[in-house]
């Protein structure tokens, strides 16, 4: 009977340390971050994909012109070869957050959720930045001619534009390599 008495606190206590949330390590947070990332990344990655087949799409079957029918395969070639890269660079996304996920599922249960959370969040606003630098740069920087000169400058003006911080955590996210498999 005295075995019973100390046996049943000290397995109680025993779940109550079992059940308590972890602190979740680096690895993890970085893991919850790229994972929240990369599914914002791979959301806008098929949107711009549908966009280039929509486009494709609307191209004249029969030209009107020779001139034309050169610009309307020249167009057919930018597409096929932008929607190839797209489906490419979506598919190593999707890898990626595959082996995040594969990861972290067995061991969200046993983590702080509110940190988990937490990096769920920062990941998710890295990536509303990143776009919204992108679209700033990009309205600021591509007006520029093809010109030789206006290249330059416009290298020069995304360079001045970018957030190279942001733009190194979220693209580190396509190749999780702090990953232990």
């Amino acid at each position: 009977m005295r075995f019973k008495l100390i046996a049943l606190p000290v397995y109680f206590l025993a779940v109550a340390v079992v059940a308590q949330d972890s602190v979740p390590s680096d690895v993890e947070l970085h893991s919850m971050y790229c994972i929240s990332s990369l599914q914002a990344w791979i959301d806008l990655g098929r949107r711009y994909l549908s966009q280039i087949e929509t486009s494709a799409n609307a191209l004249p079957t029969t030209p009107k012109s020779p001139e034309d029918a050169k610009t309307v395969e020249n167009l057919r070639q930018y597409y096929a070869t932008s929607a190839d890269e797209q489906r490419q660079s979506l598919s190593r996304a999707q890898a990626a957050l595959n082996r995040l996920q594969d990861y972290m599922l067995p061991k969200m249960q046993a983590r702080d959720p509110a940190a988990l959370l937490l990096a769920t969040s920062r990941g998710t606003a890295d990536f509303r930045d990143f776009k919204a630098m992108v679209e700033r740069c990009g309205n600021r920087c591509n007006t520029m001619s093809k010109a030789p000169d206006d290249q330059a400058k416009a290298k020069a003006c995304w360079d001045s534009c970018e957030d190279k911080d942001l733009i190194a955590r979220t693209r580190a996210c396509q190749n999780p390599t702090w990953l232990p498999f």
